[in-house]
């Protein structure tokens, strides 16, 4: 029994849900021999794959084999690495591994009176905080955005709101729907910490980092994606639409991707089938109503959403039968 315990503890270090996590085997040596890699492999490894990005992943035969491929000295040619999975699911400590990068601290608290700008706010708060900008009303919200000193802070402060000036405000967790941006040169797609670009402040575009930016709200901005006059985090950019579109476009699945378009008549037949209803349905109540206006708004509409190419004209030839229908 103390033996069969033994080998269970070892092996839920390096197992999880009764599977063995490889190990990533990172060629330090593009020139090395694969081969002798191989050989220096299988002693330690039941089972050695490609990835089909063609990364080699090495599992370990036992926790002793985990431990001897992944000392650093093991090898002059390679070095081995545990999968991001293994990583999170062994609860690895985050002092361990540089500290949580992936960790969201940010909260919203709601409602909070605008005359304080993001300094003060900072100061009142005890916590870093930003005043968050509404890009449909083009002005400052009463929302601002704060990081938490940790995630216990953070619920703490989700759980009980946040006091402030004789109220207790909701706080509510923060969420980024759209795409990263760093916000060290305002550029989508990665993050301050790999960012190798020129620093670029969001309010002006000039090389400071936007608290040490003495541009208000009232004065003029620069964006320093698209050079508009707005802060590069001004959701109604184009550059930010564009980014949007393409995380979006990123995330379709793959039957979503391959989805043929309907036939091109079978798209013009229900614009103008809608067409029809609704000028029936409308005529009586309005007068001087026109069927081709109503048939262009529709044209468009089913155009946008089956992606095809609907026109009044296509439709005008159908109009007169299916118009009996309704």
């Amino acid at each position: 029994p103390t033996s069969t315990n033994s080998v269970s503890s070892v092996s839920s270090n390096f197992r999880y849900a009764g599977r063995v996590q490889p190990l990533f085997v990172e060629l330090l040596d593009k020139d090395a021999d694969t081969a002798a890699i191989h050989n220096q492999l299988i002693p330690h490894t039941s089972k050695r794959t490609r990835t089909p990005s063609g990364s080699l992943l090495a599992y370990p035969k036992s926790e002793a084999a985990r431990t001897t491929l992944l000392n650093p000295s093991f090898s002059s040619s390679f070095r081995c690495r545990p999968t991001q999975g293994a990583t999170r699911r062994s609860g690895t400590d985050a002092a361990t591994r540089g500290g949580d990068k992936r960790s969201n601290l940010f909260v919203v608290v709601r409602g909070v009176d605008r005359k304080y700008d993001n300094d003060r706010l900072s100061e009142l708060f005890g916590r870093t905080s930003t005043r968050m900008y509404s890009a449909t009303a083009k002005e400052v919200t009463g929302s601002i955005r704060v990081r938490c000193h940790s995630e216990e802070d953070k619920k703490a402060l989700i759980k009980q709101g946040f006091s402030f000036n004789f109220r207790t405000h909701r706080v509510d967790d923060y969420r980024q729907d759209g795409p990263r941006q760093c916000f060290r040169c305002q550029e989508f797609g990665h993050l301050a910490r790999d960012c190798t670009g020129p620093q670029k402040c969001k309010n002006c575009a000039g090389d400071h980092l936007h608290t040490d930016c003495k541009a208000t709200m009232e004065e003029a901005q620069m964006c320093g994606n698209c050079q508009g006059s707005h802060p590069s985090t001004f959701k109604g950019c184009p550059a930010y639409r564009e980014a949007k579109e393409k995380k979006d476009q990123e995330h379709l699945t793959y039957a979503q991707k391959t989805a043929k378009s309907p036939p091109v008549m079978e798209s013009v037949r229900l614009a103008t089938v809608l067409s029809e209803a609704i000028f029936a349905s409308l005529k009586p109540s309005i007068q001087g109503l026109e069927r081709e206006a109503i048939y262009t708004a529709v044209a468009g509409t089913v155009s946008a959403v089956y992606r095809t190419r609907v026109t009044a004209s296509q439709m005008l030839s159908l109009g007169n039968s299916i118009s009996v229908i309704c």
